[in-house]
């Protein structure tokens, strides 16, 4: 049992009490799957999310998606915002977003959004993407103007609204029952109240041990684009690079970035759905710095924000291997609830 493990009991004490009250919980209109996790930290949630809204219009049926919309400016007393992408040519970061009669990119909209939301609405074209602290205020906000037969709860484990099925996606090496090592949210015996639980692999050639029967999705590096074009970029045209990540584990970047066969000089470590400072923006984000690599959620969030002419940023796009069985899975599992 670790430190991060321990400092987390606060966290657990308060969901503890919230599940005490759940007989009060609201309830959607619609029918409802929430993608979560026990821990604080990433376990490929968004990830997840967009790839059963894939699934959901594949099968013809209008999911919208909820968020709280971490890091980003709308607070409990906001309206809630409602973003949804036009699904236009080029990368998810130089996609255009729509909120009401305002139209812009998806970094300029992240500030406000969040990074996670801005992701969201650019990857799932058409998919609205509702962003406020109360969920049921950004449900109410998205039927005024969309049609929906299906909500999707992106990080919804721990939210007080009544769903129809939970997935609860665990790292083996992190988290409970398997080991305690991570800052949690709850304990393990939070997993009885979840539909389905997946394991998520980071490395290549892990293998997760866990002795149950449990479904394996892993993190795949897909493509290697230009931040400010957006073209593809052959990964062996590339020299060493630095890896600047804003998630939880950026070694896990770093080691998909390898997988890929680039070179990593190093990794720095920027908090979590944060920016990194001025002073570190004016050593790196340079012509003839060292190349940075980032995710597309950096580069829909802070890169794309801060990056200027003539720096040099790539993106590593990430694929979430085993994720499209698993969300046929569960909209099979809701059966007939969700109906276009």
């Amino acid at each position: 049992m670790t430190v991060p493990y321990l400092l987390g009991w606060p966290l657990r004490l308060a969901n503890a009490l919230r599940q005490r009250r759940r007989m009060h919980w609201p309830s959607l209109p619609r029918p409802v799957i929430s993608v979560g996790n026990i821990a604080s930290g990433g376990r490929a949630k968004t990830p997840m999310t967009a790839a059963l809204a894939h699934a959901a219009l594949a099968r013809g049926l209008r999911p919208a998606i909820l968020s709280r919309g971490y890091k980003g400016a709308i607070s409990a007393r906001s309206q809630p915002l409602v973003l949804v992408g036009d699904g236009g040519p080029g990368a998810c970061w130089q996609r255009q977003l729509s909120a009401v009669e305002r139209r812009a990119a998806a970094p300029q909209w992240s500030e406000i959004s969040g990074d996670e939301p801005a992701w969201l609405a650019a990857t799932c074209p058409g998919v609205p993407v509702g962003i406020h602290p109360r969920r049921p205020q950004s449900a109410e906000a998205i039927l005024r103007h969309h049609e929906v037969d299906l909500f999707l709860l992106d990080d919804g484990f721990q939210t007080d609204i009544e769903r129809d099925l939970d997935l609860v996606l665990l790292d083996p090496t992190e988290d409970p029952p398997f080991a305690r090592r991570s800052l949690c949210r709850e304990g393990a015996v939070a997993l009885r109240r979840a539909d389905r639980i997946a394991v998520v692999l980071s490395e290549e050639g892990e293998v997760s041990e866990t002795g149950q029967a449990w479904p394996q999705v892993r993190r795949r590096p897909a493509a290697l684009r230009d931040l400010a074009s957006g073209e593809l970029v052959a990964p062996e045209s590339v020299g060493a690079v630095v890896v600047a990540a804003a998630v939880a584990r950026a070694e896990g970047v770093a080691s998909l970035a390898r997988e890929l066969g680039l070179t990593v000089l190093s990794v720095a470590h920027i908090a979590n759905h944060g920016d990194p400072t001025a002073r570190w923006c004016r050593r790196h984000l340079r012509p003839g710095a060292q190349p940075l690599l980032v995710t597309e959620k950096d580069a829909v969030g802070w890169a794309g924000r801060r990056s200027p002419a003539g720096s040099s940023t790539l993106v590593l796009s990430m694929h979430l291997a085993g994720a499209d069985p698993l969300a046929d899975e569960l909209l099979d599992a809701l059966g007939s609830s969700a109906t276009p």
